[in-house]
């Protein structure tokens, strides 16, 4: 049984829930919002790669990926790649929007991945 009630139904003030996004710019600039960097286990500083497998993309902690750069936003991020903005403007046919990431990770070729989840782009 759940009960929903004063207690339990409603969020704290200055509260919210955020659900891990990748935006896309069409000039290639990228923001990762604070829930990606925390599943990633990455902050600013630290590099992430975007892989595709397939037909598949994914974004992972990297060593060799891409820097991610700070943001106004303390809890968020954002790295440039005019190379990677082509190629998912062809995967959606969209030039700019925000893609969820999938909570979970998967294993890719051994390494931790978490979806892009290219069908949620707005």
């Amino acid at each position: 049984m759940r009960r929903f009630n004063e207690q339990t139904a409603r969020m704290k003030p200055g509260s919210r829930i955020s659900k891990p996004t990748i935006s896309m710019s069409p000039r290639g600039a990228f923001r990762l919002n604070g829930a990606l960097l925390g599943i990633l286990g990455a902050k600013v500083g630290d590099k992430v790669e975007v892989i595709e497998d397939e037909g598949e993309w994914y974004i992972a902690k990297s060593k060799v990926g891409i820097l991610v750069n700070k943001l106004k936003d303390a809890r968020c991020g954002q790295m440039h790649s005019r190379i990677l903005q082509q190629a998912l403007s062809e995967a959606t046919a969209k030039d700019r929007g925000s893609i969820l990431v999938a909570a979970h990770p998967v294993e890719v070729q051994g390494v931790k991945c978490y979806a892009l989840l290219l069908g949620s782009m707005k």
